[in-house]
């Protein structure tokens, strides 16, 4: 008997022992999921605190900010999708973002510029997180390519400050690939930007670097040229757009924001054609003709990709017929 009670007590035991493992593993795996759950809800919820710091934002012409949520991040930007990693679907934003394909860290740096061409049109965004340096090479010797670079370090149109890179000059970057390298262990990418031609190959001192060419056709202002990624070859409408192809993944994403900030711009052309349609009836002692034809002519071409030197034609006589109405007829924009 007594061993009877002995066995009965060593199997209460047992099936103690058996029973609370159960309870323990259901509530680790209802935990788990719990977290799974509010994990994605609270990346839900990111995306929607991004899209509205971007709205916030876009009321500026020109600003930068930091984002920070308290947390680790890691996100996918293509085509104005911004993805959680914990996401299979992400939120489109509807907004121009220039952007590496992932970001990811605590912070992300984000800067707006406006796309004028040569009416506001929309703000453009810059995403970054300092996993990338960029280092943009111009030639001190021509004095026109130095004013190019200085454009785009110091100017309204510059890189964002709070992005990483450096301005230096081919000769200076020849010499001193071995101290760049030093420089840029920590970040994932190097990318080199020149702003003049090519003649240096850096493979040897980089992992993980990649090259961006360009050629400007305007050298007043450098507002329009051709990117070389890559993977291909694109048109540049602006220093600002240009900015934006520095920062975009490759030649596909880029691509696809230059079309969507000229679909906005064909939109507001013709807002601003129907807005001289209807001046000119009111005022019919004000001439509109040439006004009209430009605009008319203008929003007939944009979403052509071919050349940026036909845009700055347009460009250029849209902004004398606008300035020549002359007298007390108002301008259209």
């Amino acid at each position: 008997m007594k061993r009877k009670g002995q066995t009965g007590e060593a199997f209460k035991y047992i099936f103690g022992i058996i029973i609370g493992s159960m309870f323990l593993i259901f509530f680790i795996g209802f935990a788990y999921k719990y977290m799974t759950v509010s994990g994605s809800k609270s990346d839900a919820e990111l995306t929607n605190a991004i899209s509205d710091e971007l709205t916030a934002l876009s009321v500026s012409l020109n600003a930068q900010d930091t984002l920070d949520y308290s947390r680790d991040l890691e996100l996918y930007i293509s085509k104005g999708v911004i993805t959680p990693e914990s996401l299979s679907i992400g939120k489109q934003m509807n907004k121009v973002i220039f952007s590496p394909l992932k970001i990811e860290g605590r912070e992300i740096y984000i800067a707006t510029k406006t796309f004028e061409l040569p009416y506001k049109t929309v703000n453009f965004f810059y995403f970054d997180d300092k996993r990338t340096y960029y280092v943009l090479v111009y030639n001190q010797k021509n004095p026109t390519n130095e004013e190019f670079a200085e454009e785009l370090t110091e100017g309204y149109a510059s890189m964002p400050s709070n992005f990483d890179y450096q301005l230096i000059d081919e000769s200076d970057l020849s010499s001193n690939l071995d101290s760049l390298a030093t420089l840029t262990k920590n970040y994932e990418k190097v990318r080199f930007i020149f702003l003049t031609e090519s003649n240096i190959n850096p493979e040897s001192y980089f992992e993980n670097y990649d090259i961006i060419e360009v050629t400007y056709t305007d050298e007043e202002e450098f507002n329009y040229g051709e990117i070389e990624f890559v993977d291909g070859s694109s048109i540049y409408l602006t220093k600002e757009m240009l900015v934006g192809a520095f920062i975009s993944e490759n030649k596909d994403e880029y691509d696809y924001n230059m079309e969507l900030a000229l679909s906005k711009l064909n939109s507001i052309t013709n807002l601003y054609y129907e807005k001289s349609k209807f001046i000119s009836t009111r005022l019919p002692n004000c001439d509109y003709t040439s006004v009209k034809t430009s605009l008319n002519n203008y929003k007939g071409y944009i979403g052509n990709t071919d050349t940026a030197m036909t845009y700055q034609s347009y460009v250029n006589t849209i902004e004398a017929a606008n300035k020549n109405l002359g007298g007390e007829c108002p301008e259209i924009f």
